[in-house]
């Protein structure tokens, strides 16, 4: 750290300002993000702050933070640090990431952050340049992550849009059907029949079949952990629940060198699908991307019956996530809520030949392989970020220094 740092603390440098209600039945219909602690909860037509701000978990999901660019409404289960002339909000914002915040829960029936304890955390921060230059190496980091996310969402559409015109709308087999050109290569639409077949989920092209969702694949529940099995060794790996699958690995992640059963044991590509929690933001499908892990329960670790199959099971899930979110919500009790092996059953869904699936493939594959590569790459960005994070924001690495190390990672 060099000298001139000066010494302060978070109630001095980025007074903390309370959010303000505003229940869900309240809000208008607009582009302006609502926050709630766990990040954006929804959209109202009028902003509470005009302009940029940092976000910090009050009530419920203690102590985490978000930065916004744009206007935005924080509600009451919320802090909030907007900006001012002496300091950079961008590093004001990494400087809060810093300081574990999630582990100040002053609450013991609910998880409540006491904002005169964060005032009191003392501090060491530089002068407005270093600041800024400390959230320009950061901040490209996170640029370049959002950016693969913003991309992954074009090339998710892209696939999604073809999985639903062959297994979903039929459209290949309607427009031989009613005499029309596909729009595919011959090679492609002469693997459509040219007529339907009546089954229990109505009309499916002629020669395919159906079957529940619950058979499509095998879905293996990950394992309950007990306290006993958690350990901070080196060698232990880390075990995967939503918020992992969500966020990653983080500073609240167990650990276990506790050896169950290889089933539960995941590793890169590992298709998952979580089936409870939040219906609106945790039920959903992820292909893992963190090396070595044991799985959670509420998570299926998906295992396709043949090889052909995944992308087709992988884009079949995503494309009825919001019909198990739905389910799910059914029986939510205290904001969580869950679907079971049962619901699965009576979800009927195509089986196509093999060589459609071969052919969609062909089709998709190469969007998917770009798709993990962006996940992947966003891995080591978040990586190298939070690698920097601590060590820039204490002082122990200086500016160039960092520069050095960012680009000797060639990411």
């Amino acid at each position: 750290m060099g000298s001139e740092w000066r010494k302060t603390t978070v109630g001095e440098f980025c007074p903390l300002a309370y959010g303000k209600s505003l229940p869900k039945k309240k809000r208008g219909s607009g582009s302006y993000r609502v926050y709630g602690s766990n990040g954006s909860v929804g959209f109202h037509n009028k902003p509470l702050i005009e302009g940029p701000g940092i976000v910090i978990g009050r009530k419920g999901t203690v102590g985490t933070v978000h930065y916004t660019t744009q206007p935005f409404w924080p509600i009451d289960t919320t802090f909030y640090v907007i900006r001012a002339e002496y300091r950079d909000l961008r590093y004001t914002y990494y400087l809060l990431k810093s300081l574990g915040l999630c582990s100040m829960n002053a609450d013991s029936a609910v998880p409540g952050l006491n904002r005169n304890d964060v005032h009191a955390r003392k501090i060491f921060v530089p002068e407005l340049g270093e600041q800024q230059a400390i959230a320009h190496i950061l901040g490209s980091l996170d640029d370049r992550i959002e950016l693969n996310r913003r991309m992954n969402n074009t090339l998710e559409t892209m696939a999604r849009t073809i999985f639903k015109s062959w297994f979903v709308d039929f459209d290949p087999v309607r427009a031989k059907v009613e005499g029309r050109p596909t729009g595919l290569s011959d090679e492609i639409a002469s693997l459509f029949p040219d007529s339907f077949d009546d089954s229990e989920l109505g009309e499916i092209p002629k020669g395919w079949k159906t079957r529940s969702l619950y058979d499509s694949a095998r879905f293996v529940n990950g394992a309950a952990y007990r306290s006993s099995h958690f350990t901070n060794e080196n060698d232990a790996l880390p075990i995967i629940k939503i918020a992992e699958l969500k966020n990653g690995i983080s500073g609240q992640t167990k650990f276990t060198k506790t050896e169950l059963d290889d089933k539960y044991r995941i590793s890169n590509g590992s298709l998952l699908l979580s089936w409870s929690g939040n219906p609106d933001t945790s039920i959903d499908t992820f292909i893992w991307c963190g090396g070595p892990a044991w799985l959670n329960q509420h998570i299926f670790r998906v295992l396709p019956h043949k090889k052909i199959e995944k992308h087709f099971i992988f884009y079949l899930l995503k494309s009825i996530r919001s019909l198990l979110a739905e389910i799910a919500r059914n029986k939510q009790t205290t904001g969580l809520g869950h679907f079971t092996g049962r619901d699965m059953k009576q979800i009927l869904v195509v089986q196509p030949p093999e060589d459609i699936l071969a052919m969609f493939n062909n089709s998709v594959g190469s969007i998917f392989d770009r798709w993990y590569e962006n996940l992947f790459e966003s891995k080591s960005l978040a990586s190298l970020r939070d690698t920097l994070l601590p060590k820039l924001i204490s002082g122990e690495l200086r500016v160039p220094d960092a520069d050095n190390f960012v680009e000797e990672a060639k990411l």
